[in-house]
């Protein structure tokens, strides 16, 4: 391949056409072309048979990466200008990719050379959703003719959408000592843009996009905080109410505000929207309790915890739930059924468990029929509670209960101060040495 500055091999950047179809020919790609050394030149393929127009020729073969990755990897090249860099950029589903095929490697796509009027021309050929780069003959092709495809689209499109690539050559040729209008009409750019490229890249040594103020705040830094503290003050409020307020306070011929400003505004202030946590209500009573017992068994060692039987209720939904659900769908897929929560009139009835655990030691589950009354609680202490915990932890274990009224009923407060238990704020003890 001709030995082009590694900056100019950045260039190769043209929009190549897609085709679904499968390339003809694939099969004789190793032996349809052969690599020759041309002296002043370098590297040039050849083709060892005929190629008719629009047939298959070889694939520009190397790593696909997409525009971040591929960014980061040239940067690497230029830090060694000796190792060159082969690099095919393209669009593909409003998505900018790269093939790199800096690497040696025996594929001869790689090596073809460039000329304006080449015989060969790029295409993208999908496989399974992946695009892969191949050249066809643009031409009918001789026997021993070289293979050559042009590196560079020069349409106004491609300089819009690669303008960093455009960029690289302004400034590799100028290194070159070219004169700013040659530049220019070899790149058919004006050379007033040449001029401009030259002078930002002596200002900031980079090609980048210097960085842009953008669209101005349509509101004030008071407007702000007011959107915050509205939304601290009263946590439920949506970001459209929010916006009604706020456009309450401007006058008619201010510049109302979105819904979508009010949303960005949040964000930057870190209040982002997120469904509210499920948790029992507790009076203040109940949480300075909760506190203080906290407190005095924050030095509880890891032992000590294991000895503990904890146990409660629950009720579990059989059918739907009250809380939102959120799903994954495409356009049109609404009333599909795999999208839908099913719900019933009524409610769909639920299953009421009694259940323990000490330490990783999972006790009985047991199913409440009916209503639980201090009748049905005692039953449980006598049947599943005191057994497991005896069975489990021993004859020392510490059963904890909380203080709901079948809890605390005078039949359960008796039974257990008549098996010398002693019932100790929200959690029960058993009293044995």
């Amino acid at each position: 391949m001709s030995q082009s500055p590694p900056q100019q091999q950045r260039q190769r950047s043209p929009r190549p056409t897609e085709e679904r179809s499968p390339p003809q020919g694939r099969r004789k790609e190793a032996t349809a072309k052969n690599v020759q050394h041309i002296e002043g030149k370098g590297r040039a393929v050849f083709a060892t048979r005929c190629f008719q127009k629009g047939e298959y020729v070889v694939e520009y073969h190397g790593d696909l990466l997409q525009i971040t990755d591929a960014n980061m990897r040239e940067a690497e090249y230029a830090q060694n200008p000796a190792t060159g860099c082969y690099m095919y950029y393209f669009q593909y589903l409003c998505k900018t990719y790269c093939v790199d095929a800096t690497k040696e490697t025996g594929r001869m796509g790689r090596l073809i050379n460039h000329s304006k009027n080449g015989n060969c021309q790029t295409k993208l050929h999908d496989i399974n959703g992946i695009p892969h780069l191949i050249l066809v003959a643009s031409r009918d092709i001789d026997e021993g003719e070289e293979l050559l495809y042009d590196y560079g689209d020069r349409s106004k499109a491609s300089i819009a959408a690669h303008p960093k690539e455009k960029r690289v050559a302004i400034i590799t040729l100028r290194n070159e000592s070219q004169s700013v209008r040659k530049i220019g009409k070899t790149l058919k750019v004006s050379p007033s843009a040449v001029a401009k490229t030259i002078k930002r890249y002596k200002e900031t040594c980079s090609h980048e996009d210097r960085p842009r103020k953008g669209r101005p705040r349509v509101i004030s830094a008071a407007e702000d905080k007011f959107i915050r503290v509205t939304s601290l003050r009263n946590r439920r409020l949506t970001a459209a109410q929010i916006r009604d307020q706020v456009n309450a306070t401007q006058s008619s011929s201010s510049r109302h505000i979105s819904r979508t400003t009010v949303k960005r505004r949040l964000c930057e202030s870190d209040l982002h929207g997120r469904i509210a946590a499920r948790k029992p209500l507790l009076r203040t009573g109940n949480k300075q309790k909760r506190l203080v017992w906290a407190k005095e068994h924050k030095e509880w060692t890891l032992d000590q915890w294991k000895s503990l039987l904890w146990s409660d209720e629950s009720k579990f939904e059989i059918f739907g739930s009250n809380h939102c659900v959120f799903v994954r769908r495409r356009k049109g897929e609404r009333m599909d059924s795999t999208c839908l929560v099913p719900t019933v009139k009524h409610g769909g009835g639920g299953v009421m468990v009694w259940g323990c655990f000490a330490g990783d030691t999972v006790g009985d589950l047991f199913k409440i029929e009916g209503i639980l009354n201090q009748h049905g609680y005692h039953s449980i202490l006598q049947r599943h509670a005191i057994p497991f915990g005896l069975r489990v932890v021993g004859t020392s274990f510490i059963f904890q209960q909380d203080n709901d009224p079948k809890h605390t009923s005078r039949l359960c407060k008796g039974y257990l101060t008549k098996n010398e238990f002693s019932v100790f704020g929200c959690e029960t003890f058993r009293l044995l040495a």
